[in-house]
């Protein structure tokens, strides 16, 4: 929606965006600067329960809005015009530019939610509006097939050469496989024995993604794996190795730091960040058994 991707001032504190003047919801309204600001402290204010807020870290008093400390309203970031929007950070952020990407930091309608109401925006088509090339037809919230066509407001709609693009949620991938052999799919995503299964297929792609998942445990005090003992025996119990291939069978690979390899390399050494965050990820059963027993050793109050 920017004009054109922007260099900070300010000793690299301070992004100034121009929304482009043809910006345009689904809907007809235009993207404003406003849109933004909504969006993101909309993200933040505790009242909309935000799981996501993290990712905010670095821009203006985020971290004590995340803390509890300030109130949301006082995020660095505000529209100073229509189309003009202002972002200062707490500390410079060389991949500033990069982060803004991620769909967390896309704007809203604010007209259109607050129109539908909070609780029912983005809940069906009817109450949801999109800023990109598409805009989605015949969701109802819980139905498993829609629509995607194409946006007649998106100021680029010259460029889309797609009318529309079917969508279909299939949950069990032997499913999405059948149906992609049947001609009823362009693109099936598959994992599991169907994916193990299909490793020589011709038709079969392998696209790697900067994506990391991990199993996250209760820790709460009182509960038994606020035991790091116990944690660390349940971790160096798991054979990752065999996990990947043998069970998601996917193309993934275990994860042995939260950034993703080929994401980025430090500018000092050249090295792939991930390797430079890397720690061991080998299977440890007799080690596990040893943390077990220690572990076991304390009396483990479950709480309630």
């Amino acid at each position: 929606m920017a004009t054109k991707i922007v260099k900070p001032t300010a000793n690299g504190t301070k992004y100034v965006f121009h929304i482009r003047k043809d910006a345009k919801w689904s809907n007809g309204d235009p993207v404003t600067a406003a849109d933004f600001e909504y969006s993101w402290k909309r993200s933040l204010n505790p009242k909309n329960n935000p799981v996501y807020t993290y990712i905010f870290s670095g821009i203006k008093n985020a971290d004590a809005i995340i803390a509890g400390k300030k109130s949301y309203k006082t995020l660095g970031i505000k529209a100073t015009g229509k189309r003009t929007l202002t972002i200062t950070l707490d500390h410079p952020m060389t991949y500033f530019n990069k982060l803004m990407a991620m769909p967390v930091f896309m704007p809203q309608d604010k007209t259109f939610v607050q129109k539908v109401g909070v609780k029912n925006y983005g809940t069906s088509s009817k109450n949801t509006v999109s800023n990109g090339a598409f805009k989605i037809t015949g969701w109802t919230g819980t139905n498993d097939t829609y629509t995607l066509k194409k946006n007649t407001h998106y100021w680029d709609k010259k460029a889309i050469k797609l009318d529309e693009i079917k969508y279909q949620t299939v949950k069990d991938a032997n499913t999405a496989h059948n149906l992609f052999t049947s001609g009823k799919l362009d693109d099936a995503t598959i994992s599991g024995v169907t994916a193990k299964n299909l490793q020589k297929n011709k038709d079969l792609k392998s696209v790697p993604k900067a994506w990391t998942y991990y199993l996250q445990v209760n820790q709460r005090n009182g509960q038994p794996l606020a035991n790091k003992k116990l944690r660390q025996a349940i971790s160096l119990a798991i054979n990752r190795k065999s996990l990947t291939s043998k069970v998601l069978a996917d193309g993934s690979t275990p994860a042995s730091s939260f950034v993703s390899p080929g994401t980025s390399t430090d500018p000092t050494t050249g090295k792939d960040f991930s390797k430079e965050t890397s720690t061991s990820t080998a299977q440890n059963v007799t080690k596990a058994k040893q943390l077990w027993l220690k572990a076991a050793r304390k009396p483990i109050s479950l709480g309630r």
